[in-house]
């Protein structure tokens, strides 16, 4: 490449103040055209699983998805029904879980409640 001559060279600010434009923000998307917010919906599904199935693994990912959806929060005004539903289903999973009574006679036998030792007692798995 050919040396430049001393007269192509610029003088001054090579940036052209003129032509720079302010940074407009462009707007926020609107709610419709939001994706969904997938680990708030797993966390309700998880969190009806664990309310209704009595199942502790589903109660724990639904406290978990919901603790996520809650610190992911995209938009402030999100659905708050969703929200309070994921936090209501999440807690009522880990209470019945933890704090329901147990009947007496799975108490009795040792068997393992919920719907995993119902499987079990179906295949004619002994657990004693």
């Amino acid at each position: 490449m050919a040396p430049r001559s001393s007269t192509a060279l610029p003088t001054g600010d090579p940036r052209r103040p003129l032509e720079a434009k302010k940074y407009k923000r462009p707007p926020p998307p609107k709610e419709e055209d939001m994706p969904p917010d997938l680990i708030g919906i797993a966390g309700a599904l998880f969190g009806m699983g664990g309310t209704l199935l009595r199942w502790k693994p589903c109660a724990w990912l639904a406290a978990f998805c919901c603790a996520s959806s809650l610190t992911n929060i995209k938009v402030a005004e999100n659905d708050l029904k969703q929200v309070v539903s994921n936090v209501t289903f999440s807690l009522t999973g880990l209470l019945v879980c933890y704090l329901a009574p147990t009947t007496q006679g799975a108490a009795q036998k040792n068997l393992t409640p919920g719907p995993v030792g119902a499987v079990m007692r179906l295949f004619g798995y002994n657990q004693a």
